[in-house]
């Protein structure tokens, strides 16, 4: 992918050229420049441009970029001698005089520019040496720098300003070695006010380490930025000249590479300025002096620049191509030293793409052009649309939800064959059917879909074949876990069947009883409608707490549920239903054979209630033995697994604001592992002025802006998890949360007890030399182990980040930061 980078053979270093390459920041002061730049023929204002202030040494010290009427206004860092200059892409710069500015002088100036433009399209290729180009030529090199010069310095200003709010699209992709066949894909919509879309090293560090560092077995691939491109170390560090390109007509580039004798991994490259409106439009990269020796024109990267309608310059596209290489060894006869030979296997590609840009008022200023999918998800059972139901291209976070009359509509910065899915609840409740349909992606062009969800009697057939059919049609699928996934597991389901003759009802036990699969996965066939249900999973030492079910007697209808329910008491859940089947995760607890005290894993479940108005209360803090374990649901209800000595006693406590503490002992029965608790707390009389809170709690938002995880989320370089996300994702443990990130792959642990055991936590990124090492993870700012993620509350965390290799904050950037960073900021 990308331009093929012309061979750069006759060039000289363009340090001796420009030596006003560099850029700075403007700083603040009380000293102002305002007025507006006009043509001096027609008299009519020019704007869209930038006017910069130049100190008396001649260096840039502040810029302004001027609107429609050409009007600016900059200020000057103190009091002192001071000049401003016109840069308008495609035209010669203007300056004024030099003037005198004393402290708090508000200077009023007109800047009368003559419409002179610079004419790229008259520069010629004529020198032939590597870095020595005649005089003359050196004109043409000094000219086409300067707008280069213009352009980047105005990306680097509207980055750093962050006048602009942007919906970005950001991916990693794995290809073959031929870049024909996609492998691997995670990609993620983001929006904010960001700053510069992706990140390289400093200037300086560059030109002294080079553009590829190896850490941990890992090869990273920089990318300039456009502040790293106008500094003095990458101009004194590599040669330049002009080139044409009969496949850029229009075109005239600035070719660079790397001076003579520079054995560090480096870049050299193009960058291509039209020649009628004198603008940026594409910088094209190519690695040099790679590990092993390995040349290849693809390995390399691309950024293409947008100038927006204000005259603002943004990155609008990016990407690095990395090699994925595998060295291999080879003995040689009478040598020590073995032979290496280098292997490219495929290429790891990252990259970008603005999508939509905005000022900060909310005006769109650019729209880039789309892959558009229209379609419709038709409801084979009901033979109707779908409405409710969730439309994703896979894996990417780009999903959209269908109407009321089943159609949606998905936009996407792609181009090739994508998998588009469909989830549904009542496709949920199936655990693992989920329809599918391929579909090729074009910018520019819309594809229509339909997406058929399979009928009811078909999933039937695929969950229950023939032969494990019974005279009823109700099933019971889910799965088995103690954290992890448990193969074979024995899973019953039990009810009761009465036959009445003239004297007696005969009631009879009837069983159903399926395995777990490899995945934990259980299906229960041919159960009966309208009788309760028991149902249990057990491997011989390891138990779950009984679920109680009972279907409704037709196929749509409500469905009772509850967990280890009291005889004679009502079921603590209804949900409703339209297809013969429900979901049921069991999770198994330990249950010891012999009578050491040893520590167990027990359940402890139940519904909390005002005593008053018998209504659930949320959001209730239970502890247990002194530590805070859980907060109840929005139904009242908690559950949390008990790792204690099975002869100890449970002290529980119950806190929520407005009602009296309840503090309870519970003594466990051995044979009873799960308990379930009815609670009741009693309402305190507090007379409280009206108090309306809007939106996020202002004290979790202040901490959240004072640890910086705003600014963070702006920039975009990680991902984020706000407190709407985690309460999204329904997830009982922190394990959950990490691996609803698209990158995030978990392990689970193995071996014979993995109760309480936190699996790996490996990013897709991470260097092959991570191997077993788990991601640095912090709470709330100290390292936290990530053996102990199962101990942090869902319900107490605020927000969370991930960072992997180069997007890693500096603050978090420690050893063992190359496999991946979890940030946990709690309420």
């Amino acid at each position: 992918m990308g331009h093929a980078v012309p061979r750069l053979e006759t060039m000289r270093p363009l340090a001796l050229l420009l030596a006003a390459a560099c850029y700075f920041p403007a700083a603040l002061a009380g000293q102002v420049v305002e007025g507006q730049v006009v043509d001096t023929i027609t008299g009519q204002p020019i704007g869209n441009g930038f006017v910069v202030l130049l100190d008396g040494t001649g260096t840039e010290v502040a810029r302004w970029l001027s609107g429609r009427g050409g009007r600016f206004s900059i200020r000057a860092p103190g009091p002192g001698r001071y000049r401003v200059r016109s840069e308008r892409i495609g035209y010669r710069a203007a300056e004024s005089p030099w003037f005198e500015l004393v402290p708090g002088q508000t200077l009023t100036y007109l800047l009368q520019i003559s419409p002179l433009p610079v004419h790229l399209a008259d520069i010629k290729v004529r020198s032939t040496s590597a870095c020595r180009i005649p005089r003359d030529e050196g004109k043409d090199t000094f000219m086409l720098w300067g707008e280069i010069r213009k352009a980047l310095a105005a990306t680097v200003w509207s980055g750093r300003e962050k006048l602009f709010t942007y919906t970005k699209y950001t991916y990693e992709r794995d290809l073959d070695a031929a870049r024909r066949q996609r492998l691997h894909e995670v990609g993620r919509l983001a929006d904010g006010v960001h700053g510069t879309p992706y990140r390289s090293r400093s200037a300086s560090q560059l030109a002294r380490d080079g553009y590829v560092i190896t850490e941990a077995g890992e090869s990273w691939y920089y990318l300039p930025e456009a502040s790293v491109l106008l500094e003095t170390e990458f101009v004194e560090t590599h040669c330049f000249k002009v080139v044409r390109d009969q496949q850029r007509s229009g075109q005239v580039g600035l070719a660079f590479a790397p001076v003579p004798r520079r054995d560090l991994p480096d870049i050299e490259g193009v960058m291509w300025v039209d020649e009628g409106s004198g603008e940026l439009g594409v910088l094209d990269i190519r690695y040099t002096g790679l590990p092993g020796g390995i040349d290849d024109d693809r390995i390399g990267g691309q950024v293409e620049f947008a100038r927006l309608p204000t005259g603002a310059f943004i990155v609008r596209r990016w990407e690095v191509r990395a090699p994925m290489l595998e060295i291999e060894e080879r003995e040689r006869l009478f040598v020590r030293r073995p032979r290496q030979i280098v292997h490219l296997n495929g290429f790891h590609d990252t990259g970008g793409e603005v999508l939509v840009v905005t000022d900060l008022d909310g005006v769109e200023i650019y729209r880039a052009p789309l892959a558009q999918v229209d379609g419709t998800v038709f409801d084979s059972t009901r033979m109707g649309p779908l409405a409710g139901a969730s439309v994703t291209i896979a894996q990417t976070n780009i999903t959209t939800v269908t109407d009321s009359a089943g159609t949606f509509h998905l936009a996407a910065p792609l181009d090739g064959a994508y998998s588009v899915t469909v989830a549904h609840p009542s496709l949920d409740s199936m655990g693992f059917v989920e329809p599918t349909t391929t579909v090729t992606l074009t910018r520019g062009s819309t594809v229509s879909l339909v997406i058929t969800v399979p009928h009811v009697n078909t999933l039937l057939e695929r969950l229950c074949p023939e032969d494990k059919r019974g005279s009823d049609d109700r099933v019971l699928i889910g799965r088995v876990r103690n954290l992890t996934a448990v193969r074979g597991a024995t899973v019953r389901a039990s009810w009761q069947h009465v036959r009445a003759d003239p004297v007696t009802f005969l009631v009879q036990e009837r069983e159903q009883r399926t395995v777990s699969d490899a995945a934990g996965r259980y299906v229960l066939c041919g159960l009966p409608n309208g009788r309760p249900l028991t149902v249990t999973a057990d491997d011989g030492q390891w138990t779950s707490r009984t679920a109680h079910v009972l279907f409704p007697a037709t196929t749509e209808g409500t469905l009772s549920f509850d967990w280890n329910k009291v005889p004679g008491s009502a079921y603590a859940r209804a949900y409703p239903v339209s297809r013969p089947w429900w979901m049921v995760d069991l999770t198994l607890v330990r249950e010891l054979e012999d009578g050491s005290n040893r520590s167990v894993l027990r359940g402890l479940a139940g519904v909390v209630t005002d005593s008053a108005t018998g209504e659930p209360i949320a959001a209730v803090r239970v502890s247990v033995n002194g530590r805070e374990r859980t907060v109840t649901a929005e139904d009242g209800s908690f559950d949390v697994a008990v790792a204690e000595e099975r002869s100890r006693v449970d002290v529980v406590t119950f806190r929520r604001i407005g009602y009296e503490p309840l503090t309870r002992d519970v003594a466990v029965d051995a044979a009873q592992p799960a308990v379930f608790l009815p609670v009741a707390l009693s309402p305190i009389p507090v007379e409280l002025a009206e108090l309306i809170i809007e939106g996020e709690p202002a004290w979790v938002r202040a901490k959240l802006e004072m640890v910086g995880f705003y600014d963070r989320m702006e920039q975009g370089w990680g991902d984020f998890l706000t407190e709407a996300d985690i309460e999204r994702l329904v997830a009982t443990d922190m394990i959950e949360v990490v691996r609803s990130v698209p990158g995030v792959n978990y392990i689970p642990p193995s071996g014979a007890n993995t109760v309480g055991r936190v699996g790996l936590i490996r990013f897709f990124r991470a260097p092959p030399l991570c191997g077993g090492v788990q991601p640095a993870v912090y709470l709330d700012g100290f390292l936290f182990r990530a053996e102990d993620l199962l101990s942090v509350f869902t319900a107490n965390v605020a927000a969370v980040e991930l960072y992997i290799g180069l997007s890693v904050p500096i603050e978090f950037n420690r050893t063992g930061s190359a496999c991946g960073v979890i940030l946990i900021w709690t309420k």
